[in-house]
């Protein structure tokens, strides 16, 4: 007698957060066969956490001997997106290869020397090197050359993502935001939103802080916290930078259309010190270059990113609370692809 396999029930998942963790999820749980809706709280994707992201990927920014663990946790992380880019096509890359020195010689030789101990395929360039690399700078007199770091535009990679979810099923809301999980006992059955329950076999909290919000009802306190970070827009001429720079100080990227982004830390007094960082920021840049180049600022926002207290990412399910799984890490946009899939699959062997 010949038996028969009946296919088990694609379980219906909902993503709480459209950011870059969120779509990346989602996209893998598509993919593997869920049934997925994204709900998302702001009229559009990526507009929270994700729209403040500078979009470096790689890993040669990093000092590995400040944070071992960070740095080995986005080494790691680094091959998912060979994997993403090989199913989901050419990804908005805005620049490749990453131009790096400190502020004196001998640090950035140290620098070097630590990303080559830690297997990192980097090189040290001189300074005609730097120039051939990367015209027009006052180079300096040693550079680190990363060629494998890129920068992607992380808004426009989330909506690569979600419409390719969607061509495999998935539905994304915008303008819903969810007001509370519903429970039954222990288990979790869905959520309440500004535009009414949803049901679910599971649902997966990839909204930054206000996965904190959602699970404090249930008695769970997330171990996260806020950093505030800046990021600035400048205009300048086309092509007036190709490569990403890690520049002392100064880490600054072309933009996918044109002009520059700079990230930089948050100032001592909050958003009152804006003004007089961008006025900086754009001395630097202009400083970096042999001829004049005309930068213009055109914007300049600060963001809370969602860390950790222990720099670890959370991200599983929640003890004593079946069907719930939450998601946050940082740097979110490295770490994504990673954890989605692995997300997805714990969640599809459910």
């Amino acid at each position: 007698m010949r038996l028969l396999t009946v296919p088990r029930t694609s379980p219906h998942l909902i993503v709480v957060g459209a950011g870059m963790l969120g779509a990346s999820i989602a996209w893998h749980l598509a993919r593997g066969g869920a049934r997925v809706t994204v709900l998302e709280r702001d009229e559009g994707v990526a507009r929270g956490v994700t729209h403040g992201s500078y979009g470096w990927v790689g890993s040669s920014s990093m000092l590995p001997s400040e944070d071992p663990a960070r740095f080995r946790r986005v080494v790691d992380a680094l091959p998912a997106f060979d994997q993403l880019q090989v199913q989901l096509g050419a990804l908005p890359m805005a620049a490749r290869g990453a131009l790096l020195w400190a502020a004196d010689e001998d640090e950035t030789l140290r620098w070097h020397d630590e990303l080559r101990a830690a297997d990192q395929s980097v090189e040290l360039l001189g300074q005609a090197q730097v120039g051939a690399v990367q015209p027009g700078l006052h180079a300096p007199s040693a550079a680190i050359w990363s060629p494998r770091d890129f920068a992607v535009e992380p808004a426009w990679l989330v909506r690569q993502l979600l419409k390719d979810a969607a061509e495999h099923g998935a539905q994304v809301r915008c303008s819903q935001q969810v007001l509370s999980l519903m429970q039954r006992g222990s288990r979790i059955t869905g959520v309440r939103t500004t535009c009414g329950d949803v049901i679910a076999d599971g649902v997966v909290l990839a909204a930054a802080m206000d996965a904190a919000v959602l699970c404090a009802p249930l008695g769970v306190t997330l171990p996260l916290r806020q950093a505030p970070a800046v990021l600035m827009d400048f205009d300048a001429p086309a092509a007036t930078l190709q490569r990403l720079l890690c520049a002392a100080d100064l880490e600054v990227r072309p933009g996918l259309q044109g002009g520059l982004r700079v990230a930089a830390d948050a100032p001592a007094n909050g958003e009152a010190g804006l003004p007089a960082l961008v006025h900086t920021t754009q001395a630097a840049i202009r400083a970096l270059f042999v001829q004049e180049v005309p930068v213009v600022a055109r914007s300049a926002a600060m963001f809370n990113r969602p860390t950790t207290r222990d720099g670890e990412p959370v991200c599983g399910f929640l003890p004593g609370v079946d069907g719930l799984y939450v998601a946050v890490a940082h740097p979110g946009i490295i770490l994504a692809p990673q954890l989605g899939q692995q997300a997805a699959k714990v969640l599809l062997q459910r």
